[in-house]
């Protein structure tokens, strides 16, 4: 292998530098790179980024920043060799990327280990080696060697070069996550998506139908791609372990391209604002829920992700694009009231003591406000505005109350409300008929209590200034 003088960049950024704090609807986005002239394609591994960069305004280089350091003056060179340097992709420490450095009028494949090399050569044949990926220590990249038709190629760093798909027809833009590559395939006419596992050499058709899909990209078990079998340009998916196909987002009317996936999060490029401009959405597949990351009005395009961090090239405020990014907030639990008791059919005497019950699940609720209504829930009167979240609650039913149409209704006391809920059904509160005289323990009946209370105090004498005086 060649050794040659390093060249491309990177950026370093921690979780310190910029918080993953939520404004609105969207994660907060910061600048990268806002170098004058052209930033293009970031990839993201890590805490490292590297992207394309034209600042010299003749060729394309790869450039790092220091994300403890917002200057964009201090970024630095890694390659800027004769020539174009093109679509860089990061794993780790290591970094390729597509060269047309002049030893070799067609493109070629380079690497630079981090953080201070070296670099050297992958593949410099006289064909065409295109769109190189990495994942741990396997690179891909799609080759022409091929009477000029392209394949997928494999190189290991410490296993040397392999063919991963000669089949015939266009193998193209490969990725890779783990021991699995997927690429684009043009084999039966059309263009589908194949994958082949690299340690048992088995390879698979992820998604084979008429319609055109394309840039595909991998992480885990989870493939996704952008399709077009309704019309306009939708991102699907597939879990290849267990074969569930994934319809990630389709809008009529409008395009969405370029996905990119890490764990539970896709990402990808968004027009749907109608306004001709792209957007950055994501897409959480535990959740099924489809949340924006960037909608300024400028454009913003060619998003790349790993875990939580999101970067992608931005036009917000140069025309020729900057490198931003953004960390995407853990999601919050939702929470739950549910009220418990009483929660329909229950009797309960007016003016007597009751227990309410209510469960709480989810994320953790500080204070609720409880109310009752008389109306079947038209309108509620307040019990307690704002009681400390236990659970229960003892409440002294209204002494004025007769009704069979009673609901309790808990809600947290945020604002916004995190959570509510009322009775599923209507109870009754009722006024004890004033003619039962004999209820001497209050409970609205005659029993061995009144009757106990009675033979207690039998012949006992209430005046208090003469117990004889009774006769």
């Amino acid at each position: 292998m060649t050794t040659f003088k390093v060249c491309i960049t990177f950026i370093m950024f921690t979780l310190i530098a910029y918080p993953s704090t939520s404004k609105a609807a969207e994660p907060n986005s910061f600048p990268i790179c806002r170098w004058a002239g052209e930033q293009r394609y970031p990839a993201v591994s890590g805490n490292y980024v590297v992207w394309q960069d034209k600042r010299s305004g003749v060729y394309d280089d790869i450039y790092r920043n220091n994300g403890a350091d917002t200057n964009d003056a201090n970024s630095f060179l890694v390659c800027n060799a004769t020539g174009k340097q093109q679509y860089p992709s990061i794993s780790g420490t290591n970094i390729v990327w597509e060269d047309y450095r002049p030893i070799d009028a067609n493109c070629d494949i380079y690497r630079y280990l981090l953080p201070s090399g070296p670099e050297t050569s992958v593949c410099t044949l006289a064909s065409k080696q295109r769109n190189p990926a990495i994942s741990g220590s396997i690179i891909v990249w799609q080759d022409n060697r091929s009477s000029g038709i392209d394949d997928i190629y494999g190189y290991g760093l410490t296993a040397g070069e392999f063919v991963i798909c000669g089949s015939t027809g266009a193998q193209s833009k490969p990725a890779i996550s783990g021991n699995i590559v997927v690429w684009q395939d043009a084999r039966d006419g059309g263009m589908d998506i194949y994958s082949k596992n690299l340690d048992t050499l088995l390879e698979t058709a992820v998604c084979i139908n008429s319609y055109f899909k394309q840039n595909a990209a991998i992480s885990g078990n989870i493939v996704v791609w952008q399709d077009n079998r309704h019309g306009d340009t939708d991102i699907y998916g597939k879990n290849i372990s267990t074969g569930e196909e994934l319809e990630i987002c389709k809008l009529s009317g409008s395009e969405q391209v370029n996905p990119a996936v890490s764990g539970d999060i896709v990402v990808w490029e968004d027009y749907r604002s109608g306004t001709g401009t792209a957007d950055i959405y994501g897409y959480r597949i535990s959740t099924h829920s489809v949340f924006p990351i960037c909608t300024l009005a400028a454009n913003q395009k060619n998003p790349s992700i790993d875990g939580d961090f999101v970067v992608w090239e931005d036009y917000r405020i140069d025309t020729s694009g900057d490198i931003y990014g953004a960390y995407i907030p853990t999601p919050i639990a939702p929470s739950f009231l549910t009220v418990l008791n009483p929660n329909g059919g229950e009797m309960l005497l007016a003016g007597s003591k009751h227990t309410i019950i209510w469960q709480t699940t989810g994320t953790p609720i500080a204070h609720v406000k409880l109310e009752y209504s008389t109306n079947g829930g038209t309108a509620y009167s307040i019990i307690d505005a704002n009681t400390v979240n236990t659970g229960t609650y003892l409440w002294q039913t209204p002494q004025a109350i007769d009704s069979n149409q009673c609901r309790i209704k808990i809600t947290d006391t945020a604002i916004p409300p995190a959570a509510s809920d009322t009775s599923n059904y209507v109870f009754t509160i009722f006024a004890c008929d004033e003619s039962l005289t004999a209820d001497l323990s209050g409970d609205c009946k005659v029993d061995f209590a009144d009757f106990a209370l009675f033979s207690g105090q039998w012949l006992t004498c209430g005046n208090p200034r003469d117990l004889n005086w009774c006769p």
